[in-house]
């Protein structure tokens, strides 16, 4: 293979991300950073969802923080991971903040959110939010949503 581009980078990167192997996609970031090829938005929600798999919040921020440094736009492609991230990570007001200013959300957003709530101990939250999201939202919960919602109600029960 020739010069590597940023397609061929956050392609190997999406796949060690995706096959469970984050400290390998974070490493190669690594690489791709020494060689001064800029990732775009898919290769940083690949790298989050690496950091999220490692309940590495620092890595992360330092992701987040550069995602705000290069200008790019907090859209449904990064906020999604984002939000998934701090909220795994117990940072449920960070992950709320970066829900609640999200310009679109979609069905996986707000999965991502109730999960984060249930995950914390915050299962009325996670319903409020489900509620939201039936009543407020043009989004209609799939499998996983109600799962969450469910999950939500077995720790109220608990």
């Amino acid at each position: 293979m020739g010069e590597k581009n940023q397609v061929a980078w956050t392609t190997m990167i999406s796949g060690y991300a995706k096959n469970h192997y984050p400290r390998e996609a974070l490493l190669l970031y690594n690489e791709m950073e020494k060689e001064e090829v800029d990732p775009d938005e898919v290769t940083m929600a690949c790298l989050i969802s690496a950091c999220t798999e490692l309940r590495d919040l620092e890595c992360g921020k330092k992701l987040h923080a550069h995602i705000h440094e290069s200008g790019m736009r907090i859209c449904i492609v990064l906020g999604t991971p984002l939000v998934d991230m701090y909220a795994k990570c117990g940072k449920l007001e960070s992950a709320r903040q970066l829900f609640d200013n999200l310009p679109e959300k979609n069905v996986v957003a707000w999965s991502a959110m109730m999960f984060g709530y249930t995950q914390n101990h915050q299962s009325e939250e996670a319903l409020t939010l489900f509620k939201e999201m039936v009543g407020k939202s043009n989004q209609k919960p799939n499998e996983i949503t109600i799962l969450a919602a469910l999950s939500a109600c077995a720790h109220l029960v608990i």
